[in-house]
């Protein structure tokens, strides 16, 4: 159970890292990029923020949806039908629009050369554009087209999106979703890994301290058998040197007393007793 959990800890840990530098990325592209929006390897991702291009066709508000850059040569042989990116300006801020390019039915009235649907002014294409939900085309003002040209066209769109994905990438490089979304698991990630370090080093604490204690008694059961056996041994040799006990040390003792004895000088002779005369006496006179 508890590797398990290790195991779903370190691949949440992993999805957040990768989570993190993915958006970190996307923020700093963005931030660097000359279109304003992240880019990499020739490809743009965008958020669509309006209903404009909703439709069958088209895609929806809340999508994220990949363009591909184009250079000005190309963006120069581009042909109705075809979704571009491009810059417009509304009171001197420019923003990024991504229309349809639809026949220039309009310049016919102002007898104004137009070659296939499309406007050339001195060899440029000069594009009309329409969102596939707006009802006009789209006007500088009266009258007056606000044409995509070579100069402004960022990418063509080739019908890649991502629903609601551009809501998300919106709200993760806003200031709250930035916090959300990166510092807080960041900050969870921190405070996870510091309580893995402090149960690891507990457990590594644990482990040293139980070794030093099955060492420890280690240790005193092999002094212990060691005294045991130095005991015995010297029990031995003590019993080794010792006399022998039981008939064999009896008959030795005899022999040792035999040998006592004769070592002893030989006892003189006893004399007999001089016999005295019965009746040594002298007689006694007679008067």
């Amino acid at each position: 159970m508890k590797k398990a959990l290790n195991a779903i800890g370190n691949i949440f840990v992993t999805l957040v890292l990768i989570f993190a530098v993915l958006i970190t990325v996307l923020v700093i592209t963005s931030t660097k990029s000359e279109i304003g929006v992240p880019s990499l390897f020739g490809y743009a991702i965008m958020n669509v923020e309006s209903n404009s291009m909703e439709g069958d066709r088209g895609f929806y508000t809340g999508d994220l949806i990949v363009i591909r850059l184009v250079d000005k040569e190309e963006a120069n042989n581009l042909n109705i039908g075809d979704v571009i990116t491009f810059k417009r300006y509304s009171n001197n801020v420019s923003y990024l629009e991504t229309h349809r390019i639809v026949e220039n039915v309009y310049e016919s009235v102002n007898e104004r050369e137009v070659v296939d649907g499309i406007r050339i002014h001195n060899g440029v294409r000069c594009y009309a554009t329409k969102g596939d939900n707006t009802p006009a085309a789209d006007f500088l003002g009266v009258g007056e087209l606000d044409y995509a040209t070579p100069n402004n066209i960022v990418g063509v769109w080739e019908g890649k999106a991502i629903p609601k994905l551009g809501s998300a990438i919106k709200f993760l490089k806003s200031q709250m979703g930035f916090m959300v979304c990166i510092v807080a698991p960041l900050a969870l990630l921190f405070f996870y890994e510091l309580y893995s370090f402090i149960v690891t080093m507990n457990e590594k604490r644990k482990a040293t301290a139980l070794a030093e204690v099955a060492a420890s008694e280690e240790e005193i059961r092999q002094k212990a058998i060691a005294e045991f056996l130095a005991q015995q041994q010297a029990a031995q040799a003590s019993a080794d040197t010792a006399p022998a006990e039981g008939p064999d040390a009896e008959a030795g003792k005899e022999n040792d007393g035999g040998e006592n004895h004769a070592e002893q000088p030989p006892k003189a002779e006893e004399q007999p007793a001089a016999e005295v005369p019965e009746d040594m006496t002298p007689p006694e006179k007679t008067e």
